[in-house]
């Protein structure tokens, strides 16, 4: 499946399929995400979505099978880097939906290129949304600390963000 058939057949799901997260949340916010991590899935798994009988189905169950593992691992499904997710009907809105779950795709890459300490804290603070008492336990580091490295790496990936759009446009 290429990216035009993933968007004509899935993206027209996303109503359904934040409904669903937003019965198992019951928060807006975090079901956006969620649904936001169910289209990377479905992204991922596209070659075998031809085998699929009932697409809106298979979408809705993978938002399930999602926040269920999230909720097993204690993972948190906040992340605060990208805010600027909508479902709505347009397609207008369906091609930022688009852009912000690439946004997101580059942020959690750039993360990646992070010095490991950077990268544990902001994914521990933005990611995960723990508190700073809970990373300070976690990583032995002084709350002092913790603030530079969260704002060294929110720096470092903005910045990178940044030059990486520029490239983009040219």
């Amino acid at each position: 499946m290429d990216a035009r058939q993933f968007k004509s057949q899935m993206l027209p799901l996303s109503r359904e399929m934040f409904a669903t997260a937003v019965s198992l949340t019951h928060n807006v916010r975090t079901a956006e995400d969620l649904v936001q991590d169910a289209y990377e899935r479905l992204w991922i798994h596209r070659n075998e979505l031809d085998r699929v009988d009932s697409l809106g189905k298979y979408a809705n169950a993978t938002v399930r099978h999602l926040y269920i593992d999230n909720r097993r691992k204690g993972k948190g499904l906040h992340i605060d880097l990208h805010q600027e997710m909508l479902f709505a009907d347009s397609s207008a809105d369906t091609e930022r939906q688009t852009e912000a779950s690439e946004d997101t795709r580059t942020v959690f890459r750039l993360i990646e290129l992070l010095p490991q300490q950077q990268q544990r804290i902001i994914t521990l603070r933005d990611i995960e949304g723990r508190e700073y008492d809970e990373i300070e336990k976690l990583t032995g580091l002084s709350q002092i600390a913790i603030r530079v490295n969260l704002s060294r790496a929110r720096k470092t990936v903005r910045l990178q963000f940044k030059e990486y759009y520029r490239n983009e446009r040219k």
